[in-house]
């Protein structure tokens, strides 16, 4: 198929999109999955499952921007977005998703304290006089 420059432009820029978009969602997965070591069968399921899914949300992407055109230049262009976005963001991405789940779990763990402190104050006082 052969496409004006304009459309070969736009296929490139969202295929570098789309290659960074599945480098954002590999650090996610990445920093969810890094919280418990499950065994190698869930691992597996998993992964399938992450692949699976990430492999439809491109799909639907390119048939958003380029009506899932498939050449070879496309899968470049989305490799070539998953390399820049791992060797100049990833660190930096997993990093800010880290604080942001620790700073959910004391956010929640301090919501969670304060407002059950008064059936501990209540707990407290019918345990004294038991």
């Amino acid at each position: 198929m052969i496409f004006d420059m304009n459309r070969q432009i736009t296929l490139f820029i969202f295929s570098l999109i789309n290659g960074m978009a599945v480098g954002v969602l590999y650090d996610f997965y990445r920093v969810i999955r890094g919280f418990e070591e499950p065994g190698k069968i869930i691992t597996a399921i998993q992964d399938m499952l992450f692949w699976i899914l990430t492999g439809i949300l491109i799909f639907i992407l390119m048939m958003y921007t380029n009506y899932a055109y498939m050449s070879f230049n496309v899968f470049l262009y989305n490799g070539l977005g998953l390399l820049l976005y791992f060797k100049l963001i990833s660190r930096r991405a997993i990093l800010v998703c880290d604080r942001v789940i620790e700073f959910v779990v004391t956010l929640t763990r301090i919501v969670f304290n304060w407002l059950f402190y008064p059936l501990r104050i209540i707990f407290h006082k019918l345990r004294k006089k038991a």
